[in-house]
């Protein structure tokens, strides 16, 4: 889990993941409401995106499953 806050939400939930669903693509995910960024940079507030919109635009799935969070 990162230690800085969310942009979005200010909370926690910032953790490294991969989509698995998406050929493994690296991003960052808050655990908290659910915003996405793809990379590893966690500053900009508006590149991030809500989970289930991102997955939408790629035509797949929002699983939670195909989630693997990284330490």
């Amino acid at each position: 889990m990162r230690k800085e806050p969310c942009p979005r939400c200010g909370q926690s939930g910032l953790q490294d993941a991969l989509l698995k669903n998406l050929e493994n693509l690296r991003v960052v995910l808050c655990q908290e409401c659910e915003a996405l960024r793809v990379g590893e940079s966690t500053e900009d507030f508006y590149s991030y995106v809500q989970f289930e919109e991102f997955m939408e635009s790629k035509h797949a799935e929002a699983d939670w499953k195909q989630v693997e969070f990284l330490d």
